[in-house]
């Protein structure tokens, strides 16, 4: 650029003799406009450098250093250390009574010196990876100052510049998918067995070579068979493999496992799978039934003999001989007895001998229940070696006389009668002051809901109609559906849940198993973006994305000058781009156009000529870039204008004058607006 001297006007005086001295503004030089880090190996590191110098005479200020990555976040990193700027001239700073006027972060690179810019590129997705470092020197602001002379100034045309970063990286590697995650057998009983299947799946685009798998903290009912996976287990990409596990119960306990499977996936190289069985509450399972066909309350023992209950219990999801069975002495509290069906349709004779009997009235309670914890109850009264009291009416052995030492509360009712058990009725047949209380009308577990209306769990608080729906294989909403909208469901419908690896389980686009496309999304969950298979990932109808902003070749000029603007922009799918630039609205009043070819990438712009009125004045300048299918993204820039030629220094003039006593020096430098750089913004149609 011209170097402008600038006129001054001194009064009261006459020049005899001036010396001018010019010292050059801030240039602010990168040591690269362009960085390509090339090809890069998933998982290793490149590191560039660059090189800010003040070329100029004058200090320079510096706004904190910026990354534009937008569509490109996590693969490029810089950083740079003020404290280790590099100086080659010996410019002497000027003393100053005040300090200089910077915001945080902001620092000053005095002539002749340089900061380095580490840059580092880390593949985050493979692909191509673009972005920009944006650069840009300031000048103080000294108006709250008496001193109005800045201690550091900007580049005065070319003030704000783009570095652009450019990488690529592929990985050919396997990457293991395995479902499901946990394996439930559900309630089996003794001499039951399950086989199950676990899959393996190459989702990468490598060979994926599996190790043998193997349990840990493994219950003995459980065991893994891996003759379908033996031989060659090396699973070529999309291919995949299998094994089996095995569960045969030995009890009716609660019983888990977990299967380890190694492989040599970069991010996974261990996989964990739950077994499980016989674990909390089937939700299939309903309740056993229990009838005490003899003897009938208020019967009578006066007898050496074994005391026998009749007993008929049946269970849909279980044989009636795996059941527990469980008689107890309620009011005499004497022993307990257990009984067991004498085969599976349910007939149990319990023999009580007289020895275990106290004499007296007593009630006793006969419980069964399933592997799920659900249960049924039936009762009867007995007479040891005692009579009926005169105040019982209904035979039950219980009266309801003032004295009698238990009470019956409703002595026309033979099913009622202290400790009896409870039923459905809306009674209250054990005396005890509540009516249903642990059965199906009831509230059992705290949660305000009983069975009857609606609680398909009452023995889990954390069950009943509209509770939120957890991650623990029940099903918590009473919905008939288990687990939905939790880590443990498959919401979207694409067969993979959260622990199924689904990355995105609101998209049924978005899973393990779903093609690759060149979207910069990751639609196989492998954590990569558009990762390049052997024949790359499928192109689709994405949008285009400028890059940076706009470049400009001088970002300040003066009136009737000309400058150049581009923009660099990445296509997905590497589609035709058109380019249309649009003129600020304000050069209609003006009567110009700054821009003659308005479809090219690159255009020449011109500045207008500017009221007398005003010394400078700053301009919009936008670009839209559209692909083929109508897709779009655009982008805002400033340019400042002055009134005349934008000089590259300030220039200082001595002068001697007899009228003036003596010398005076002054400098006078073109004033500078500033510029504000509109952040883009992106529309897709």
């Amino acid at each position: 650029m011209i170097r402008y001297l600038i006129p001054f006007l001194f009064l009261g005086c006459t020049t005899e003799e001036s010396t001018q001295e010019e010292i050059l503004l801030p240039i602010m030089e990168l040591s690269k406009k362009n960085i390509d880090f090339g090809d890069v190996e998933w998982g290793s590191t490149e590191a560039k450098i660059l090189y800010v110098e003040n070329q100029g005479e004058l200090p320079m200020g510096l706004k904190p250093i910026v990354i534009l990555d937008e569509g490109f976040e996590d693969n490029f990193s810089f950083s740079y250390d003020t404290e280790t700027i590099q100086c080659i001239s010996g410019y002497e700073e000027s003393e100053s009574e005040r300090e200089p006027n910077l915001s945080e972060e902001e620092f000053i690179l005095n002539p002749g010196c340089r900061l380095k810019i580490d840059i580092l590129y880390s593949p985050a997705s493979v692909g191509a990876a673009f972005a920009a470092l944006e650069i840009e020197s300031i000048i103080e602001d000294t108006e709250v100052f008496a001193d109005t002379t800045p201690q550091f100034y900007r580049d005065p045309s070319d003030f704000k510049q783009l570095v652009f970063l450019e990488a690529s990286s592929r990985q050919d590697v396997g990457n293991i998918f395995v479902t499901p995650r946990i394996v439930d057998f559900g309630h089996h009983w003794m001499s039951e067995s399950d086989t199950r299947q676990i899959k393996l799946q190459n989702v990468g685009n490598g060979p994926l070579e599996v190790e043998t798998p193997y349990i840990e903290d493994c219950d003995e009912a459980f065991s893994i068979d891996l003759a379908l996976l033996d031989g060659d287990r090396t699973i070529s990409a999309g291919d995949g493999s299998l094994f089996e596990v095995n569960f045969n119960p030995v009890d009716l306990e609660t019983a888990y496992c977990t299967v380890i499977i190694p492989s040599n996936d970069p991010e996974t190289s261990e996989i964990e799978v739950t077994l499980k069985g016989n674990a909390g509450i089937d939700p299939s399972n309903t309740a056993p039934s229990l009838q005490l066909i003899s003897p009938a309350p208020g019967y009578i023992h006066n007898t050496d003999e074994d005391l026998v209950l009749e007993l008929a219990m049946f269970d849909i999801n279980q044989p009636a001989d795996t059941l527990i069975c469980r008689v107890r002495s309620m009011v005499l509290q004497g022993p307990g007895h257990i009984c067991q069906a004498e085969d599976a349709g349910g007939y149990t004779r319990v023999s009580i001998p007289t020895e275990n009997l106290t004499r007296g009235l007593d009630t006793l309670l006969v419980t069964v229940i399933d592997q799920s914890e659900l249960q049924a109850s039936a009762s009867t009264s007995i007479l040891y070696g005692d009579v009926h009291v005169d105040s019982d009416d209904d035979g039950d052995g219980f009266g309801d006389g003032i004295h009698d030492e238990f009470f019956d509360c409703d002595d026309t009712d033979p099913l009622i009668y202290p400790y009896a058990a409870e039923i459905p009725d809306g009674k209250d047949n054990d005396c005890d002051g509540g009516i249903d209380e642990r059965t199906i009308s009831s509230d059992d577990d705290g949660d305000s809901v009983s069975e009857e209306e609606g609680d398909c769990n009452d023995n889990d608080k954390n069950t009943y109609p509209g509770a939120p729906e957890l991650p623990d294989l029940s099903d918590n909403d009473c919905d008939g559906i288990i687990d939905e909208n939790t880590s443990l469901s498959d919401d979207d419908g694409d067969g993979f849940s959260e622990l199924d690896n689904d990355c995105n389980d609101r998209d049924d686009s978005i899973n393990p198993s779903a093609i690759e496309y060149c979207d910069n999304i990751d639609n196989n969950c492998n954590n990569l973006r558009d990762e390049q298979e052997e024949e790359g990932c499928i192109a689709i109808d994405s949008a285009p994305v400028i890059i940076g902003g706009i470049e400009m070749a001088d970002r300040a000029i003066g009136a009737g000058e000309s400058t150049t603007m581009t923009v660099f922009v990445y296509d997905a799918e590497g589609d035709e781009l058109s380019f249309n630039w649009g003129e600020d609205p304000v050069m209609a009043s003006l009567d110009h156009t700054a821009i003659t070819a308005p479809t090219a990438r690159t255009i020449t712009w011109t500045a207008p000529e500017l009221p007398s009125s005003l010394d400078g004045q700053l301009f919009k300048v936008i670009v839209e870039v559209t692909d083929e299918n109508g897709n779009q993204d655009w982008v805002f820039g400033d340019i400042a204008v002055y009134s005349r030629p934008v000089t590259d220094s300030l220039v200082y003039e001595t002068t001697t004058g007899s009228s003036c006593g003596g010398s005076t020096a002054a400098g006078v430098f073109l004033p500078l607006l500033s510029l504000a750089f509109l952040r883009r913004r992106r529309k897709n149609t």
